[in-house]
């Protein structure tokens, strides 16, 4: 459940950004073996005093270490909301989905036509986010959580 006043396009964005934080918190757990659950919450003196969130164990450890990638590309269309030319990484909104994906393009993508049509989407979404004008069609592999969520695009061709 998403809290109130967090849609699930910046609960997801968030899980994303804080998904390596969350891989090193168990890293006693999974790579030292120093423990076998860790708790998050509230202190005084080292002692917990309210629980603030779940519990940490080799299970939730393999929920967020384990990315699939797809075998087969899917055709997707939507509008490019953010991108870093330095990276190749962005961040697609993507109606079906109902919040924005993450993307890499693929290094046979990482062409001056492919960027210039990711560029163009970027500037027109940002201008007017209505513009079907700033619509982009790409196929790509998708990257997905062990339990099967979303978690990005690998973009291997614009079209």
């Amino acid at each position: 459940m998403v809290p109130k006043g967090l849609d699930e396009g910046k609960f997801q964005a968030l899980v994303e950004k804080t998904e390596n934080s969350i891989k090193e918190l168990h890293r006693p757990i999974s790579h030292s073996g120093t423990a076998t659950t860790a708790e998050i919450g509230r202190s005084s003196t080292g002692r917990i005093f309210r629980k603030t969130g779940p519990t940490l164990d080799i299970d939730t450890f393999e929920y967020i270490n384990v990315t699939k990638l797809s075998d087969r590309a899917k055709f997707v269309i939507g509008k490019v909301s953010s991108y870093n030319s330095n990276t190749y990484k962005g961040r697609i909104y993507v109606e079906s989905d109902g919040r924005p994906i993450p993307f890499t393009l693929a290094e046979t993508t990482r062409d001056a036509r492919s960027v210039t049509k990711i560029v163009r989407s970027l500037s027109s979404n940002a201008i007017n986010r209505f513009d079907v004008g700033a619509d982009i069609e790409f196929d790509a592999l998708t990257y997905e959580s062990k339990n099967g969520r979303l978690k990005g695009y690998l973009v291997t061709n614009i079209r």
